[in-house]
C-alpha cells in the first residue's frame, strides 16, 4: 500500500494514527500532524513540475471626480489625521527596529563597522537629495552646464555610497558561528517586539479595516523603497490623503449592488431621468466609514459624483478609495474602484497595425503622437489639436508670470526682513541668507503667520498671496482640463483601434531614450536647424506624451482580447520599406526622406510604422490568424519578409480610426485663447 504522504510503497512499515486518513510511514506522521495543527498547507515538491492556473479575471481601476461631501466632513478628517499618524507610528516602529538591528551588529563587528553604515546612510540620503534636485533642474530647463554639474554631484555621492557598502561588507565578514548565531537569535527577538509593538499601536488607533491595509501597503512600499541601512522618513501632513473600503471573500459586491442597490457599505444613486448633458452624469454616493462609538450604528459619507462613465456589470468591487488631495488652495475630492472582471476572449482574427510612437509638430500647429500603419494598406498620423498645444502652453505662461510676481515680491520683502531682523522669530532670522534662492510659494506664504514681521512687509506678501492664488487656480484648471482632454483622445482611439485590429505591433523600447535630444552644438550646422530646437522638442514631448498614447493603447488591447507584439526598433526608421536599403540619415530633424537605394521618398514615420508592421507580422511568435495581404506591391519578391505596404494616399480607415477621431472639435463659444 502506498504513504498517503510521500505516495511511496518502499517497504516500509505503514500506521493509520488517529484523526489522519489512509495509510502512513511512520515518519511522515509527525509532520502531518504538525501540518494539521498549524493548519498550514502541503509542501511542494520543487522537482515537481508545475503547471500555472489560467488567470480567469482581470482588474480594472475606475475613476470618478466627487464634490465636497454632504455629510459632516469632520468625520471624514478625523478617519484620515488618524490614518497618518497610524502611518507614522509604524514608521517609528520599522526605525525602532532598524536601529536595534544596527545597535546589535555594531556590538558585533564593532565601531568601525558602524561608521561604515552611518557613512552609507549619509551618502544614500544624499544622493536621493541631488537626484530630487537634478530632476527639478530638468523641469526648469536648467543650461546643459548646469545639468552637467548636478550630475558629477549625483555621481559623487553614488561612488561614496558603494565605497562605503564596499567597507561595511568588508568589516561584516570573520564573525565565528556561535557570535553568527547570537546575532540571529537577537535580530529574532527584536522582531518579535516590534511583531508586538505593531499589533498594538493597530489595535490602538481603531481604524477601519480598509484604512489599515492600505496604509500598512504604503508603509510596507515606503521600507521597501528604503535600504536597510538607511531610515525610512516620516510624513508630514500630507496634502493628498485617502480612506478606503475593502471587501473580500463572499461580502464582495457585484457592480449591480452598488450601482442602485441597497448594499451595507456602499450605495450609488440612480442617475437622474430627464437630464441632458452633464447634469445627466450626477449623482450622490454614500459610502459607509465607521461606526458610531455610542449607539454602534454605521456612520455614512455622502458625496455628490460625476459618474461620466458606467461600469461593468458583469464585475464585482473589491476596493473603494476616496482621495482629498489640496489643489490651487482648494480640496479636490476623487474614488476609486477596483473591479474584478472575467478575463476577456481572444479577439477574432482580423487585420494588424504597426503603430511609431514619436512627437512631432506641423505648420498648423497639430501635434503628432504617432504613425499607424495596417495590413490592408491604410495608414494615418495620429495629431493633437491646436487647442491642446495652445491650453498647454497658456498654463506655463501663467507659471512663467507666477515665477515673475515672486521675484519681484523676494526683491521688495528682503530688505524690509533684514532691517527688522532683530524682532523676527529665531528660525526666520537663521533662513534670511537662503531665502534668495527659495522658489517655493509655500514658503513665503508661511511668513504671513509669524510674529514679528514688519508690517509693510505683511502688506506686500499679503497682496502677493491673493494674486498668486488666483493664478495658480488659472493655471491649475487649464493645465488640467488639457491633460484631461488629451487623455480622452488617446483612449478613443486606443478603443477605436482594439475594435478593429486583433494584431497591434509596438517598438519595445523605452521612451526616455528618444526623450534625450542632441546638443545643439553638434546639429546647428544642419539645412532646417533653428535656435531653440532642442528646448522645442523638449517642450513637444512633454505636450504629446507618447508613454500615455502607449499605455492607453496596450490597456485597450488587453479589455478587447487583442494580441499586442511588440519588435526591436534598430532600424525601422533608417531603413526603407520599398527597397530595403539602410543608411544613416545626414539630417535627422527632417520629417520627409528620399531613399538613397530606389529614389522613393516617404514621411520617416510612415516609413517607421510599415517597417514595424512588417516585423510583427513575419515574428515567428506572431499568432497564425494574422490575416496576409493578398496583393503585394513593389519589391516584396526578393525576401520572404517582404509585406503589402500600399500607398497611403487618399487611404482613410472607417469612422472612429485616424485623425478625424483624435481631432477633436473645438467648443462652442470657448474663449480664444493667447
Amino acid at each position: 500500500m502506498k504513504c498517503q504522504n510521500c505516495k511511496q510503497d518502499d517497504g516500509r512499515p505503514l500506521g493509520n494514527p488517529g484523526g489522519l486518513p489512509g495509510h502512513t510511514h511512520a515518519e511522515c506522521v509527525a509532520t502531518l500532524l504538525r501540518r494539521k495543527a498549524e493548519k498550514r498547507k502541503p509542501v511542494v515538491d520543487p522537482t515537481a513540475p508545475r503547471t500555472r492556473k489560467k488567470k480567469t479575471t482581470t482588474e480594472r481601476a475606475y475613476k470618478y471626480g466627487l464634490l465636497s461631501p454632504m455629510s459632516d466632513p469632520k468625520i471624514l478628517d478625523d478617519l484620515m489625521i488618524r490614518a497618518h499618524r497610524y502611518y507614522n507610528a509604524l514608521i517609528e516602529i520599522e526605525r525602532t527596529r532598524r536601529l536595534a538591528r544596527r545597535w546589535i551588529r555594531a556590538e558585533a563587528h564593532g565601531p568601525a563597522w558602524q561608521a561604515a553604515e552611518e557613512a552609507a546612510a549619509a551618502a544614500w540620503v544624499e544622493q536621493q537629495r541631488a537626484e530630487r534636485t537634478l530632476k527639478a533642474m530638468r523641469d526648469h530647463e536648467a543650461p546643459e552646464d548646469v545639468l552637467a554639474e548636478q550630475r558629477r554631484v549625483v555621481a559623487g555621492y553614488a561612488a561614496a555610497l558603494k565605497e562605503a557598502r564596499a567597507a561595511s561588507k568588508r568589516l561584516a565578514g570573520g564573525l565565528t558561528a556561535a557570535a553568527e548565531a547570537l546575532v540571529k537569535e537577537a535580530d529574532a527577538a527584536v522582531d518579535v517586539l516590534a511583531e508586538a509593538t505593531y499589533r498594538a499601536t493597530r489595535a490602538a488607533h481603531g481604524l477601519p479595516w480598509g484604512i489599515y491595509q492600505n496604509t500598512d501597503a504604503d508603509v510596507k512600499r515606503a521600507c521597501g523603497d528604503t535600504p536597510f541601512y538607511a531610515l525610512p522618513r516620516f510624513h508630514s501632513r500630507p496634502d493628498k490623503m485617502s480612506i478606503s473600503v475593502h471587501f473580500q471573500g463572499a461580502g464582495v459586491p457585484a457592480v449591480p449592488e452598488v450601482m442602485g442597490g441597497d448594499h451595507g457599505w456602499v450605495k450609488i444613486d440612480p442617475l437622474p431621468v430627464g437630464r441632458a448633458g452633464r447634469q445627466a452624469q450626477r449623482t450622490v454616493l454614500h459610502l459607509r466609514v465607521a461606526r458610531d462609538a455610542t449607539t454602534n450604528a454605521p456612520v455614512w459619507a455622502t458625496f455628490p459624483m460625476i459618474l461620466h462613465r458606467p461600469m461593468p456589470a458583469n464585475g464585482h468591487v473589491t476596493w473603494i478609495r476616496v482621495h482629498r488631495e489640496y489643489v490651487a488652495g482648494r480640496y479636490a475630492w476623487t474614488v476609486v474602484f477596483t473591479v474584478d472582471l472575467p478575463a476577456p476572449a481572444k479577439a477574432a482574427p482580423g487585420p494588424a497595425v504597426g503603430l511609431d510612437l514619436g512627437w512631432r509638430s506641423s505648420q498648423t500647429k497639430e501635434l503628432r503622437a504617432a504613425f499607424w500603419h495596417d495590413s490592408e494598406g491604410a495608414g494615418d498620423p495620429v495629431v493633437y489639436p491646436p487647442s491642446l498645444r495652445e491650453r498647454l502652453q497658456k498654463a506655463n505662461a501663467i507659471r512663467g508670470r507666477r515665477d515673475e510676481n515672486l521675484d519681484q515680491m523676494r526683491a521688495a520683502v528682503l530688505p524690509l526682513l533684514v532691517a527688522a531682523r532683530a524682532n523676527l522669530p529665531e528660525d526666520v532670522a537663521k533662513n534670511l541668507p537662503h531665502m534668495p534662492k527659495w522658489r517655493s510659494p509655500k514658503r513665503f506664504a508661511a511668513l504671513l503667520g509669524r510674529i514679528g514681521v514688519p508690517s509693510a512687509a505683511r502688506e506686500i506678501l499679503r497682496a502677493w498671496a491673493a494674486r498668486d492664488k488666483h493664478l495658480w487656480q488659472y493655471e491649475t484648471g487649464m493645465r488640467s482640463g488639457a491633460l484631461r482632454h488629451r487623455k480622452e483622445i488617446a483612449r478613443n482611439f486606443a478603443a477605436a483601434l482594439a475594435k478593429k485590429y486583433s494584431h497591434i505591433v509596438l517598438e519595445d523600447f523605452n521612451l526616455t531614450e528618444a526623450a534625450a535630444h542632441p546638443d545643439e552644438s553638434a546639429i546647428k550646422h544642419l539645412p532646417n536647424w533653428k535656435k531653440g530646437v532642442r528646448k522645442r522638442g523638449a517642450h513637444q514631448r512633454v505636450e504629446v506624451s507618447p508613454s500615455e498614447l502607449r499605455e492607453a493603447i496596450v490597456h485597450a488591447a488587453e479589455r478587447a482580447g487583442v494580441t499586442v507584439t511588440k519588435v526591436a526598433r534598430e532600424g525601422t526608421t533608417e531603413t526603407c520599406h520599398a527597397c530595403g536599403f539602410r543608411a544613416p540619415w545626414a539630417n535627422p530633424l527632417e520629417r520627409d526622406h528620399t531613399c538613397e537605394g530606389c529614389g522613393r521618398r516617404w514621411d520617416r514615420d510612415d516609413n517607421a510604422a510599415r517597417n514595424i508592421l512588417g516585423r510583427g507580422l513575419w515574428l515567428p511568435e506572431a499568432p497564425a490568424s494574422t490575416p496576409t495581404v493578398s496583393k503585394p506591391q513593389g519589391a516584396l519578391a526578393e525576401s520572404a519578409k517582404r509585406h503589402h505596404m500600399a500607398s497611403a494616399d487618399g487611404v482613410r480607415l472607417p469612422r472612429g480610426i485616424g485623425p478625424r477621431a483624435v481631432r477633436a472639435p473645438q467648443r462652442r463659444g470657448a474663449r480664444k485663447l493667447a
